[in-house]
């Protein structure tokens, strides 16, 4: 690999930020064209949001599994509606290509192109930037934090890493390995003390407030909950999942261990993050998203050395040999289609996937319901959301892992949705010969209530949503 110092001008730069801001035009164009009302978590966020501008607490009123940073951007932009809600994660997602901008660019113009390039395609990118289930916030901070790290401006990273765990505790893997190579590794006890204190401004004494105000009802569901939630999707079917989605970028990386500039922080996080996700009992695709901004990092690290070294082979031979020239070539032709080929590949599944999240029924299950009404289960918060309806102030978050871990009451939820005669939308997929259920349909006496003592309105709404009146 190369290992020459790179030179960038400020003409260089101007270049690299025009051709940056062109991409992320392009990529916020193709998401306000892919706008939708999706099924997922973010619409619980949503309404968690409204309901703490209106007074009701999270930890005290409603549970709530995560640090309270998550809720603040949503909370700003609620006044917009959902779709300014939205728009928080594209806000977000386009902040955290910018700071990787300003990463890659000290080191070259091609580094920061190359990275503007796999950060917007990647599977994960375009997937979530219009749906904020947390993670967006999470990285935007760390890599804000990162970015302050390679500066040496250490008070102001420790004080970013711990915003980014204010908003996700995973994010926490991340900041401890970045803490521990300093210590461990650099021996640089100096900096590992000022990012700590950094740490502790933020994310300490933000803890220390949240126990002394919530207590229990605070540690109990962000912290508790964490270490005793159930197993969800196997850890080596998302892997798989990640790696089929974000082929080029692995690709990269493994080109990037033969760097030899190569920052090994960047190597560290990537792989005991990877650990981390590999023997966590209960792990999700969007888990993977605080990975890619390190992976891009490398990948356009390890690309542009690539084309460096072509170039600097073309110019330092003035009569190349006809066969090798031919055969560099090829490998330049190849490596590109194959880099075509990943992103090609990536975009179309990320068109499939969202048209499979779309909640095209949204609206006419929302009408079917009226307003001042009680509703309940699967993307029930998007129907109040959308006919001003109102959720089970305790139950807004009914996520089967809650009731399995024990911090949620079937019976409890039963006696409610009975005393207020609410609506319940469940997550069902019917076909010739089986019922597939989600969520509380997993409790059979959940099942038996509804079908005994509720009226079934509609089965299949969407092929997937079915409405009851208890």
């Amino acid at each position: 690999m190369n290992n020459e110092p790179s030179i960038v001008t400020e003409l260089d730069r101007k270049k690299a930020l025009m051709v940056f801001l062109a991409i992320a035009f392009a990529f916020s164009l193709y998401q306000v064209l892919n706008l939708h009302y999706t099924i997922g978590d973010e619409n619980i966020y949503y309404y968690m949001a409204k309901e703490t501008l209106q007074g009701n607490l999270p930890y005290k009123d409603f549970f709530f599994a995560h640090p309270p940073l998550q809720l603040v951007g949503l909370m700003i932009f609620s006044v917009f509606g959902i779709i300014g809600m939205k728009i928080t994660a594209l806000l977000y997602t386009l902040a955290i290509g910018y700071i990787i901008f300003l990463i890659l660019v000290e080191k070259g113009h091609k580094e920061a192109i190359i990275g503007a390039i796999l950060f917007f395609t990647s599977h994960e990118i375009l997937i979530h930037a219009l749906n904020p289930v947390g993670q967006d916030i999470t990285a935007l901070f760390l890599v804000l934090g990162f970015y302050f790290y390679l500066k040496k401006s250490n008070l102001f990273a420790g004080i970013s890493f711990g915003l980014s765990a204010l908003s996700g505790l995973y994010a926490l893997i991340i900041i401890s390995t970045i803490l521990m190579y300093d210590l461990v590794l650099k021996k640089d006890k100096k900096h590992f003390i000022d990012n700590c204190k950094g740490f502790f401004i933020s994310f300490g004494i933000g803890n220390i407030m949240l126990i002394l105000l919530f207590g229990r009802k605070y540690i109990d569901p962000v912290y508790v909950f964490q270490l005793i939630r159930p197993s969800g999707q196997a850890n080596l079917s998302v892997f798989l999942e990640f790696l089929k989605y974000n082929l080029i970028l692995f690709i990269g990386l493994i080109v990037y261990f033969l760097y030899k500039e190569k920052k090994k922080v960047i190597i560290a996080i990537i792989l005991i993050f990877l650990i981390y996700l590999a023997t966590s009992p209960s792990v999700f695709l969007h888990y993977y998203f605080l990975l890619i901004p390190f992976m891009v990092l490398a990948a356009s690290y390890s690309i542009a050395s690539l084309i460096n070294n072509k170039h600097n082979k073309h110019n330092n031979h003035k009569e190349p040999d006809d066969k090798n020239e031919k055969h560099s070539i090829y490998k330049t032709y190849t490596f590109a289609l194959i880099v075509i080929a990943a992103l090609v590949f990536s975009i179309i599944n990320v068109h499939s996937t969202l048209q499979a999240t779309r909640f095209s029924a949204a609206k006419n299950i929302a009408n079917e319901i009226g307003a001042g009404k009680t509703v309940f289960g699967t993307d029930a918060a998007l129907i109040a959301l959308l006919s001003d309806n109102r959720l089970p102030t305790k139950y807004l978050d009914s996520n089967l892992q809650r009731f399995r871990a024990g911090m949620g009451n079937v019976t409890e939820v039963i006696s409610i949705l009975n005393e207020t005669g609410a609506y319940v939308i469940t997550g069902e997929i019917q076909t010739e010969t089986t019922r597939q259920k989600r969520g509380l349909l997993y409790y059979k006496e959940y099942e038996d209530f509804l079908n005994n003592d509720c009226k079934l309105i509609e089965k299949n709404f969407d092929n997937y949503h079915w409405l009851y009146k208890c």
